[in-house]
């Protein structure tokens, strides 16, 4: 009623309403006064009645000013109260959350009108009315009633996700919370919402089927790679290990020389191939890194030493300038900073036709940071080339390809490298003036470690197998008959006595029935593959009491996780192909004394 007399004022104007309001009270005043008038003077007196009907007048003006204020307010309130209901409505709309109250005492409850649409039941329906089991299954009914009523009784908030069927008979996650507000532990008000996730649910499932789709492809990937590496390697084997046997034989002079380019060959495509394993294995994350103990200045002295032969073949001056405030020792991975550093310095060397290659090493001023600095006077890059000189498979362009050779992933790979370290690579350059790459890593001193019990062995050291006074026996397990041939013909000098087999089920056979001082193990074959022989022997070795056999795993995979596996089944050295001769029979020696002590 309020409402309405409000909305038929509105449409008057103000001063009609003041109008009729005067002359009303005028009227009346009128009356009033001159009743009066004939009460107390027994007529009635103009000048009484004027002076009741003029303060009529300003009272009522008064009285209507301020009825006509009250009624502004009333109505901008209701106008104000319609907008944020209707704000409200549209916010939680966009937001498919609706809103709820419950009343423990009444057994009321209170619905947003966002609820109606997502339970997508008819507006203006009584909640209450509103069956639960009808919304959702038993299950998830049962639950929403016991988080109910836990709420009521012990004033717990719940949050809870259900999968409910609407009317329409659409299927809708809801995700639900609510609150309690009560005195003395008593709950007088349950408050709470519902959203309607379904999207949420389906982007997560998507993204849920991507990432395993995407984790599907990686290991295809790595499988890939690895099958590709071992395939790869096999080969190579034989190539670089047959070229291994020629050098060792009598040449003529050119003979020599035409089995060091294939040498040479067989070297850099190793390399190739170790370059793509390297940057594969660290974009899947597969790639760790080994802190220890290392002597940085024997380590970076051996770089020198070796770069350095480089350098004066082609008449350039290496400058090799250490500071002394290096520690002597330093916890890092050596091997991946030797991988860094070779690259950069070989490099330095390669893009410089004359003048000078600076290699610098020192410490920070707050001697926190290795820095390290290859200097060169080489041709330099432009900005456009230096902005990508980091980039996987990228040269200066395709003259540079064509002049100095490389594939352009070397930076690239130092530089993850560096980064899987803690540190930074970066480069300095101008075009026809030279290069500067900057190596900063953590500077973590150390105390030299223990030394270790077994010794390790040099070239110079791998005298003939025997085992007092008797060749050593060794068991060679491998499916290829060309790796067959080259590792027979790498132990032909050593007074190794060799039996072969195809496969780890023959192994295992030869190992039931014959003793072995050692077994070398490639890893993948058919009918048995290397990982289960080698378990299997350890099983019967530790069922019959016997000591274990040294086990070498001799496998062209080169990924770190393949040899976790190979150490993992019990083998005791693991092996990537291809292998030189002098480090085969070092292995082997080592293992033996290692064994024996």
């Amino acid at each position: 009623m309020l409402a309405w007399i409000i909305d038929v004022l509105h449409m008057w104007r103000p001063v009609y309403i003041l109008l009729f309001s005067v002359a009303i009270s005028e009227i009346v005043s009128v009356i009033i006064v001159s009743i009066a008038s004939l009460w107390f003077h027994g007529e009635i007196r103009t000048d009484f009645v004027m002076t009741g009907i003029f303060t009529a007048m300003i009272t009522s003006v008064l009285v209507v000013a301020i009825l006509l204020k009250l009624i502004g307010l009333l109505r901008d309130a209701r106008q104000a109260v319609q907008k944020n209901a209707e704000l409200l409505n549209q916010t939680q709309k966009i937001c498919k959350t609706g809103g709820w109250e419950y009343d423990p005492i009444t057994k009321k409850i209170l619905w947003t009108d966002e609820i109606y649409r997502i339970y997508d039941i008819k507006p203006g329906t009584d909640p209450n009315e509103v069956n639960i089991d009808d919304l959702y299954g038993e299950k998830d009914a049962a639950t929403l009633k016991q988080a109910l009523s836990k709420a009521v009784e012990l004033g717990e908030s719940y949050a809870l996700e259900l999968l409910f069927a609407s009317a329409s008979g659409q299927n809708k996650w809801l995700h639900m919370h609510a609150r309690t507000e009560g005195i003395n532990k008593r709950v007088h008000r349950v408050v709470g919402v519902v959203q309607d996730v379904t999207e949420r649910k389906r982007l997560e499932k998507d993204l849920l089927q991507a990432k395993e789709a995407a984790e599907v492809a990686s290991k295809e990937k790595s499988n890939f790679l690895a099958n590709i590496s071992h395939e790869i390697r096999t080969p190579m084997n034989v190539i670089m290990a047959m070229g291994e046997l020629l050098k060792e034989s009598s040449l003529t002079s050119d003979q020599r020389e035409h089995v060091e380019l294939l040498h040479k060959a067989g070297s850099n495509l190793l390399a190739l191939i170790n370059q793509v394993l390297d940057l594969a294995k660290i974009e899947a994350g597969r790639l760790e890194i080994v802190g220890e103990p290392i002597q940085i200045r024997e380590l970076l002295g051996n770089i020198e030493g070796m770069m350095r032969i480089l350098a004066e073949k082609k008449g350039l001056e290496l400058i090799y300038l250490l500071d002394q405030s290096l520690p002597v020792w330093m916890f890092l991975d050596g091997m991946r900073l030797n991988q860094v550093l070779l690259n950069l310095l070989g490099n330095a060397i390669k893009f410089t036709g004359q003048g000078k290659v600076v290699f610098h090493g020192k410490t920070t001023p707050s001697q926190d940071t290795l820095y390290l600095s290859i200097e060169d006077t080489g041709i330099g890059l432009d900005p456009k080339q230096l902005e990508n000189v980091f980039h996987p498979f990228t040269q200066a362009d395709t003259s540079t390809t064509r002049r100095y050779g490389g594939t352009g992933l070397g930076l690239a790979i130092s530089r993850q490298l560096v980064e899987l370290m803690g540190g930074r690579l970066w480069a300095e350059s101008r075009l026809g003036q030279g290069s500067t790459f900057h190596v900063v890593l953590p500077l973590r001193p150390c105390v030299s470690p223990p030394t270790s019990t077994v010794q390790a062995i040099s070239s110079g050291d791998v005298g003939s197998g025997d085992v007092g006074g008797r060749p050593l026996q060794l068991l060679l397990v491998d499916d290829s008959e060309d790796n067959q041939i080259v590792t027979t013909a790498l132990l032909k000098n050593a007074n190794y006595r060799v039996r072969i087999v195809n496969n780890g089920e023959e192994a295992l056979k030869e190992v039931h029935e014959h003793d072995f001082d050692l077994i070398l193990m490639d890893m993948q074959m058919p009918v048995m593959d290397g990982y289960t022989a080698t378990r299997l022997i350890r099983q019967w070795e530790k069922e019959t009491g016997r000591l274990p056999v040294p086990i070498i795993a001799l496998t062209a995979h080169a990924f770190e996780d393949e040899e976790k596996k190979s150490l993992s089944a019990g083998c005791n050295v693991h092996l990537t192909k291809p292998v030189r001769k002098d480090k085969l029979l070092g292995v082997i020696q080592q293992v033996q004394r290692s064994g024996a002590g």
